[in-house]
């Protein structure tokens, strides 16, 4: 039988390596936590800049809410437009208008009453829209809808496409300088 022959094989940096990769997954996971953050803060502040401003409402609704903990923190950002009477959302009306051209009351809902007694109005056989504008109370028989000219989500999309890229950046180089 022949002598065999010893090899040993080495690799000197193998720690040292697993070490830097294990700082570079939590690097990583502190880097996403912060840019979701990041990138919520900037996608906030960007729907609220180009909302609509009639009411003010619609832009102070606007709002990030955190939902997880640690790297599996998911940040939504919202609006709530919504009436609080009739549970309406009018943020579609917001971004894509109304369907039709003018708007009339709805014959299928109960008659006009007086609002402070709940009893049937005496006069004017039609009904009429009744809608607030700056504390006074307005009625109309029919009102124009609502038509924007761009979709003011779309808007802010281009300035948080670009908060995206910015803080993807971040995290690379965050987890480059970890692998040094």
């Amino acid at each position: 039988m022949a002598d065999l022959a010893t090899l040993t094989i080495s690799f000197p940096r193998a720690r040292e390596d697993a070490r830097a990769f294990r700082r570079a997954a939590v690097e990583v996971q502190v880097a996403t936590r912060d840019a979701t953050r990041g990138v919520a803060e900037e996608g906030e502040g960007a729907l609220k800049r180009f909302a609509p401003t009639r009411t003010h409402l619609l832009r102070s609704s606007i709002a990030r809410v955190e939902i997880g903990r640690g790297s599996r923190t998911t940040v939504v950002v919202g609006a709530n437009a919504t009436d609080p009477l009739t549970g309406f959302d009018y943020v579609p009306v917001t971004r894509f208008g109304h369907r039709v051209a003018r708007i009339y009351p709805r014959v299928d809902r109960a008659p006009a009453t007086v609002v402070a007694s709940g009893r049937p109005r005496l006069g004017g056989g039609r009904g009429a829209l009744r809608f607030v504008i700056g504390g006074e109370v307005f009625f109309r028989h029919s009102v124009r809808g609502y038509h924007p000219a761009i979709d003011w989500v779309s808007q802010a999309d281009s300035v948080i496409d670009t908060a995206i890229a910015t803080q993807s950046a971040q995290i690379d180089a965050r987890v480059e300088r970890t692998l040094r």
